[in-house]
């Protein structure tokens, strides 16, 4: 595993000549934009008339300005995306290929809904599912796959009046994370955030919302039982698998990642849910390609995800796990 604190020599060797030569391309985009913006200040001169006239024949005059605001926004998008693309497979790539040779980098692929429903974490029904940056292979002894993506439902309601209104409730959104797991077992048992409500009596309510994934687990660590509730289909596995390691590693892995994790323990693979509310590895067109900080973000989040391998001792084989 690469060290985080390499960033800097990787940024010069390896990155800065890529950025360099993608910064021209990148101004290319910025200047669609702003002169889309400039021909869209044309309208406002162009309406003055029709205003003071009420004239509908003078709104004939904002055909010119709006053609040349649609055409030039929408170079703007195709510049975009193909700047993005020309991004993503050099750079982001080449990060990848940093925190393991053998991991593979594709941008417009994803966690299948399969995959996802197969961790059984999220029950709610998916009427929309999007993702992409897959990133998968061997880290060590051990298999990753993780991508981004983003599960919604869709709630429709009716008033008073028959009038119907549909709205999206996302259920995940952020990165994905399945691996190999270092010790076999049969049974399924689940890791969920402690949302500490049990004051208030809905802790038992949880549980029985949460009992078609299995019974609660008691487990001995005290701070990893303020932090997750563990439900399992087998509580001798459950105790085989979440080992005073494991619950310790867990418990830092949350501190580490800053927000609520979800996992499951199924089929011998680990699944991980980790809630980000924004696109990790998408570009900035608006900034400077070449800035240090701006580009530290992707690394610090590529080192923080693939890291899972190590913060969960995932590569130590146990007995006949190879």
């Amino acid at each position: 595993m690469v060290a985080a604190s390499d960033f800097e020599s990787f940024y010069t060797s390896k990155l800065l000549p890529q950025l360099e030569s993608l910064e021209q391309e990148r101004k290319q985009v910025v200047a669609k934009f702003w002169s889309g913006i400039a021909y869209g200040v044309l309208f406002v001169p162009a309406l003055i008339p029709f205003i003071l006239l009420e004239n509908p024949w003078l709104l004939l005059i904002l055909v010119a300005p709006f053609v040349l605001v649609v055409y030039r926004l929408t170079f703007y998008e195709k510049e975009k995306a193909s700047y993005v693309q020309h991004f993503k497979n050099s750079v982001i790539a080449s990060m990848v290929k940093h925190m393991g040779d053998q991991l593979v980098y594709e941008p417009a692929s994803q966690i299948s809904m399969s995959e996802y429903c197969s961790s059984e974490i999220f029950h709610q029904r998916i009427d929309r599912f999007r993702g992409g940056d897959l990133i998968s292979g061997m880290l060590g002894k051990t298999m990753i796959r993780f991508s981004e993506l983003h599960h919604e439902e869709k709630h429709v309601s009716t008033d008073s009046h028959g009038r119907r209104t549909e709205s999206w409730v996302t259920i995940f959104r952020g990165i994905f994370f399945i691996a190999d797991f270092n010790k076999n077992f049969t049974g399924k048992t689940f890791v969920l955030p402690d949302l500490g409500l049990d004051f208030l009596g809905i802790g038992k309510w949880m549980d029985s919302v949460f009992g078609s994934r299995g019974e609660p687990v008691q487990m001995e660590d005290p701070v990893f039982e303020k932090q997750f509730k563990c439900y399992s289909s087998n509580q001798v596995e459950a105790r085989y698998i979440l080992s005073t390691s494991m619950m310790e590693r867990l418990t830092e892995l949350k501190s580490k990642v800053g927000s609520k994790i979800y996992l499951s323990f199924i089929a011998s693979k680990i699944f991980i849910g980790i809630p980000i509310n924004k696109d990790l590895f998408e570009p900035n067109v608006f900034s400077s390609g070449v800035k240090q900080d701006y580009l530290r973000n992707y690394y610090d989040s590529l080192h923080l995800i693939t890291g899972i391998v190590d913060d969960l001792n995932l590569n130590t084989r146990i007995w006949t796990k190879q």
